[in-house]
C-alpha cells in the first residue's frame, strides 16, 4: 500500500500490473496531476482510451499493443497535443501511416522512442505481387513519408527496434532540431544514411 500512495501522491504513476488498471479511472479522478505514466497495456484488463482521463499527461511510456487494432492512432489524435514525451514499446503494427500520424498528431514531442516494436514494411512482404506491383508499393509509402511533419521541438529521438532504413532515414530528416539520437544495432544505419539526410 506504501508504493500505491507514494505514486499516487507524486506527478508520476507506473501503471504496469493489472490490479492498478482496474483503478485507472478511480487514479485519474483523485490524481489529475500526473503528468509522467509508464502503462503496459492489456486490452483483457482495459482500454486505452482511459489515458485520455490525465488532463495533464505529457510523458507517456506505452507497453504493448497494436498501433491500428487496439487505437493507438485514435488516442494519439486526442491527446497527442499535450505530449512532450513519447515511447513506444512492444508496440506492433507501426508502418509508414502510423509515423506520419504520430508527426501530425504529437507535434510538441521533446522526445521520442520507439524500442522492440514491430515494424511493418509492406514492401518487403515476400511473395506478395510482382516487381511492379512492389516497386508501386514503395512508391506509394515514400509518398506516405514524405508528408510527415516536421519534429520542430524533438531534443532526442531513440531507435531501438528492427526498421526499414527508409524509417530512420525520414524520421532523422524531419527531427530537424534534434541533439541527441540512440540508434539501436537493428535499422542497417551507415554513414550514407547521415549522408543522405
Amino acid at each position: 500500500m506504501g508504493l500505491v500512495l507514494k505514486q499516487l501522491l507524486s506527478n508520476s504513476f507506473d501503471c504496469s500490473s493489472t490490479r492498478f488498471q482496474f483503478q485507472m479511472y478511480k487514479v485519474s479522478h483523485y490524481c489529475p496531476n500526473i503528468q509522467k505514466m509508464l502503462f503496459m497495456f492489456d486490452r483483457a484488463s482495459c482500454r486505452l482510451s482511459v489515458l485520455n482521463t490525465f488532463p495533464n499527461l505529457k510523458h507517456l511510456d506505452l507497453w504493448g499493443g497494436e498501433f491500428y487494432t487496439d487505437g493507438i492512432g485514435s488516442l494519439l489524435q486526442i491527446m497527442g497535443q499535450r505530449l512532450t514525451s513519447l515511447t513506444l514499446t512492444h508496440i506492433e503494427e507501426l508502418d509508414d501511416r502510423a509515423l506520419v500520424g504520430i508527426s501530425v498528431c504529437c507535434p510538441n514531442l521533446v522526445t521520442f522512442g520507439i524500442s522492440s516494436c514491430e515494424m511493418v514494411d509492406e514492401v518487403n512482404i515476400v511473395g506478395e505481387g510482382n516487381d511492379e506491383q512492389i516497386a508501386r508499393r514503395l512508391q506509394e509509402s515514400n509518398e506516405t513519408l514524405k508528408i510527415m511533419n516536421a519534429f520542430l521541438d524533438l531534443n532526442v529521438i531513440k531507435i531501438e527496434t528492427e526498421c526499414p532504413l527508409r524509417y530512420v532515414e525520414y524520421l532523422l530528416i524531419k527531427c530537424i532540431n534534434v541533439k541527441e539520437i540512440y540508434i539501436g544495432m537493428g535499422t542497417d544505419i551507415s554513414d550514407n544514411t547521415f549522408a543522405n539526410g
